[in-house]
């Protein structure tokens, strides 16, 4: 205690609390032993290694963390319940982090290996023990033991998922009962472990470097973390660079280090935090809240600010470095510890050849939660073949929702219609500009009471279609600060949200560009969640155009929101008895909201999120998204994607093209394009809507139709060389995660 309360005020950069703050912990160590107070062992080796690491004295740093994540090893192997297992990685959060960075400043080039070990052995480690538990079986292996093995696994698997299910699920067994069998069951699982490993010494082995290197075969793996030191990038090469593609640049060949080690010295976590997290000042970051808490106000500002700080600070030094051995377009795969893969990494802009684009353009930046998890789906990525499409477009809660938000509205609209709003709306006569925004501000809340008013005699089917009401209400009423009725509208908003008719339209195209007959899609009220499992089986692509949801509280209670208040959480991606209708899937796109956030308040590194679910589950690559999407540029985008995938772009002399080089060129396309070019893409997709229903080329005329209008009201306003879906915001929350997969035969 005496320890900590002088490491608290290091802060003040005093001498003597630094030294008294080490003094205390070393004289801890004297007293604590490993063996009878192993958690506060730990603590103190932590906050030794914190300490060092402050005081740049790396080789003591590193020497305080390396024993830190060995007790840490211990306790995590004797810990049977998921809680247990996670309190103990919670205690390491930034261990290997600052491990790994000190261990590259002390030893230079000869530590770099153990560093990308160490980082690996605790990136994302529940995903990686999953996929582990379904590995092939070993040559010459005994049937009894494998048998053993594979029983034992799937019970401890089972375990785990009802571990995961709330207190009051009907059929769930007591904590103390399950935490006895899990015990029991984990205890079985390590000696056939351990007899498998009499056989097969190489079963099931911890991470090593030479698995990683494994998985960077394709094009380098990027280990990135920001530490209050300074940044560091650790790109791993496989055995040789890339052969040039068309149009690329900069040297390939072989690459005589394994490792190399790219300093950031301007990436702190400090900057990373003040990106990420509310500021006082609100100019200062706030991406969370805007990616999670959907505030686009706050996005787009911490956009503004984030993307040239970290092309500044990290993207451009890492592309510079790249340019020198591998070509445009060579798949770099990112593993980003300290939240850094919260951000569009892919999105930072940056400068080659006297052209200054996102780091996308140039690289096929995907993300992966480690290097097991991306040898793992490129092993289960196997040969293309003709898709089968299975998936939703635009669920739609139950009628039943439809006439409860009816009469609630009923309930409701009296306080609105006598709400006082004359002191919101009244301003100076003399101000004219506030008088134009003020004027604009009466006619929409009134328009909005007559929209509210006229789902009176509404049918319910139309209610459940008026989402987006509730959602304008809300704004309104934050303006005028009436916080008795923003509860009551909040409650609207969440059960009945936006209908997604843009979303409706683009599976509709996705359904015409990969044929009627090789898709199941469903839509509106069909698109339930046990409709779409019985659909699963056999389906090569996912495709779910829906509302997505992140639970910032429980990151396993994330979810795709389906019809008839149907959901698949993140629960159900982790249930064993999800792996056989999805074994077939090699690509899933989460065309939904906030697909691709993780778990960034205790366990950044374990990535708990639906992409990292969807890869355990054994699909290879996954599409998600980094916050909530604009259904109408998102429609666009899907629609591009798909022509590329299946069709190429024969005006760019491109073939079809393997899904992440479709969607970083489609989001260069919806970046690009502006009003005029938009107006002569439409018009050709309005006359497919004539041609042979065998054609393929198809688009929605629902989006034809919606688009069109914006797109003509634009440029009759002469905004025909505006670039109407430039922003970050449309294009840049469509992140890559797992194999690159081969293109469509």
């Amino acid at each position: 205690n005496l320890a900590n309360a002088y490491s608290d005020r290091i802060r003040g950069d005093k001498a003597e609390n630094i030294e008294r703050a080490i003094q205390g912990y070393e004289f801890a160590l004297q007293v604590l032993t490993r063996q009878a107070m192993p958690i506060e062992y730990l603590a103190a080796q932590r906050s030794l290694a914190r300490t060092m690491f402050a005081q740049s004295r790396f080789d003591q740093s590193v020497a305080h963390a390396q024993e830190a994540l060995s007790v840490a090893e211990e306790l995590y192997e004797a810990s049977h319940t998921p809680d247990a297992r996670r309190s103990v990685l919670a205690d390491v959060r930034e261990v290997p982090q600052w491990f790994a960075y000190a261990r590259c400043r002390h030893n230079g080039s000869d530590g770099l290996q153990q560093a990308v070990t160490v980082l690996e052995q605790y990136r994302a480690r529940w995903v990686r023990e999953a996929l582990d538990s379904s590995s092939a079986r070993p040559a010459d292996l005994s049937d009894t033991l494998w048998r053993d093995f594979q029983a034992q696994a799937q019970t401890v698997r089972e375990l785990e998922a009802e571990w995961r299910l709330p207190d009051q699920t009907p059929g769930r067994r007591g904590s103390s009962q399950l935490s006895a069998e899990l015990d029991r069951a984990r205890r079985n699982l390590r000696q056939t472990v351990t007899a498998i490993r009499a056989e097969t010494p190489d079963f099931l082995p911890r991470p090593s470097f030479d698995p990683i290197r494994a998985a960077a075969q394709s094009g380098p793996l990027v280990y990135l973390l920001a530490t209050e030191a300074g940044g560091l990038a650790l790109i791993v090469h496989g055995d040789y660079a890339a052969t040039p593609l068309p149009g690329g640049f900069g040297a390939c060949g072989k690459v005589s280090d394994r490792v190399e080690a790219l300093w950031l010295d301007d990436l702190r976590s400090t900057e990373v935090d003040a990106i990420l997290y509310d500021a006082e000042d609100e100019g200062q970051g706030r991406y969370l809240r805007g990616a999670a808490g959907g505030d686009p106000v706050a996005l787009a500002a911490s956009l503004d600010r984030a993307l040239p700080l970290l092309g500044e600070r990290l993207a451009q030094p890492l592309a510079a470095r790249l340019a020198v051995t591998w070509p445009q377009g060579t798949p770099v795969t990112l593993i980003a510890s300290s939240n850094l893969g919260l951000l569009p990494l892919h999105a930072a802009p940056v400068t080659l050849d006297s052209h200054t684009a996102p780091l996308g353009e140039f690289f096929a930046v995907r993300y992966a939660p480690s290097a097991t998890a991306l040898h793992h789906a490129t092993g289960r990525a196997g040969q293309a073949a003709a898709p089968r499409v299975a998936g939703v477009g635009n669920p739609l809660p139950s009628l039943q929702t439809g006439r409860w938000a009816q009469q609630q509205v009923a309930t409701l609209l009296p306080a609105l219609q006598a709400l006082d709003t004359s002191g919101y709306l009244a301003v100076p006569p003399d101000d004219l500009s506030a008088v134009e925004r003020h004027n604009a501000l009466r006619e929409h809340w009134q328009r909005t009471l007559a929209r509210l008013a006229a789902t009176a005699t509404m049918n319910p089917d139309d209610l459940v279609r008026t989402g987006h009401l509730y959602v304008d209400l809300i704004s309104l009423l934050l303006r005028f600060n009436e916080m008795a009725l923003l509860r009551p509208m909040v409650e609207l908003a969440q059960r009945l949200p936006p209908s997604l008719e843009a979303a409706e339209a683009e599976a509709y195209s996705v359904r015409a560009l990969a044929g009627a007959q090789r898709s199941d899609l469903l839509f509106t009220h069909a698109a339930t969640a046990p409709a779409l499992w019985e659909r699963l089986p056999g389906a090569t692509w996912l495709h779910l155009a829906c509302h997505g949801r992140f639970d910032v509280r429980e990151p396993l209670d994330s979810a795709l929101l389906l019809a008839e208040n149907t959901q698949i959480t993140l629960r159900d991606l982790l249930d064993p008895k999800a792996v056989p209708a999805l074994a077939a899937v090699r690509l899933a796109f989460l065309s939904a909201c906030q697909t691709a956030l993780a778990d960034f308040r205790s366990l950044s590194d374990e990535v708990i999120g639906l992409p990292a679910g969807f890869l355990q589950a054994g699909i290879p690559a996954v599409i998600g998204t980094l916050w909530p999407v604009n259904d109408r540029s998102t429609a666009l985008l899907v629609t591009r994607f798909y022509e590329l995938l299946l069709r190429g772009d024969a005006a760019a002399d491109l073939p079809p093209q393997r899904p992440i080089h479709a969607l970083r060129q489609a989001q260069q396309w919806l970046r690009t394009i502006d009003n005029a070019a938009l107006a002569a893409y439409l018009a050709r997709h309005q006359e497919l809507m004539a041609a042979p229903a065998g054609d393929t080329e198809r688009m929605s005329w629902l989006l034809i139709r919606d688009e069109r209008r914006r797109v003509h009201a634009a440029i009759a306003q002469g905004q025909e060389r505006d670039r109407p879906y430039h922003a970050p915001y449309h294009w840049a929350p469509f992140a890559y995660f797992g194999a690159d997969l081969d293109p469509i035969p």
